[in-house]
């Protein structure tokens, strides 16, 4: 044991005792300033995802309203094309709701679109709502159901890879994670079977309307 603290020994012998204050000094304060340094970095770091998790939050507010409106939407255009004409102003006006969420959208995608990286996810999403728009009065019912499939499929490729970028989706703590997992995962993938219900509620009255027509004839 003594052999192990020789060298020690022999360079404290051959120091002045200021040295061996200045030594015995840098010795103690040495990981102190490990420890402070890594404590800053961990601080750092939540503060970098805190800061991810608001932007994250932010994009989430309009996208989610958009999801909402190509929903009934779909549901709206659904009705319309299985010969309910009365539904077209309601149609018009859900679309111009539509165009309001994507302004808001754009906006935060101004704002927040380098850090989560979602500035092309949302040029697809724009381009399928274009072309929804453009065709959708005109189309068939599959063609209508094709086009809102493909706009609601963008939105939530969007919502998801806002979890992901936004490191929402990984939340450490239990209670606020299931409140993400149920935003992010869960009612999206609730609110889709849904519409495709009212779809088919819409097929079967238009069945039952053509039974009443060819019984009174």
């Amino acid at each position: 044991m003594k052999q192990l603290f020789t060298p020690a020994i022999a360079l404290m012998n051959r120091l002045t005792y200021p040295r061996k204050f200045v030594l015995i000094s840098l010795l103690l304060v040495a990981p102190l300033a490990l420890a402070l340094t890594l404590l800053i970095l961990s601080i750092d770091s939540g503060v970098e995802v805190a800061r991810l998790e608001l932007q994250g939050n932010a994009y989430l507010r309009p996208l989610r309203k958009l999801m909402e409106h190509a929903l009934k939407d779909k549901m709206l255009a659904n009705e319309y094309l299985f010969g309910n004409t009365a539904l077209h102003e309601a149609l018009i006006d859900n679309q111009a709701q539509i165009e309001r969420d994507f302004q808001e959208l754009r906006a935060v995608d101004q704002q927040f679109g380098a850090d989560l990286q979602t500035t092309a996810q949302l040029q697809s999403l724009e381009a399928s709502w274009n072309d929804l728009k453009s065709n959708v009065l005109n189309s068939s019912i599959r063609g209508s159901a094709d086009l809102h499939t493909k706009l609601i499929a963008d939105a939530r490729a969007l919502i998801s890879l806002v979890g992901d970028t936004s490191h929402l989706i990984l939340d450490p703590n239990l209670d606020s994670y299931y409140a993400m997992d149920a935003v992010l995962l869960k009612l999206p993938g609730i609110c889709w079977p849904r519409c495709g219900s009212s779809a088919i509620k819409c097929w079967i009255k238009r069945k039952r309307r053509s039974l009443l027509k060819i019984r009174h004839v």
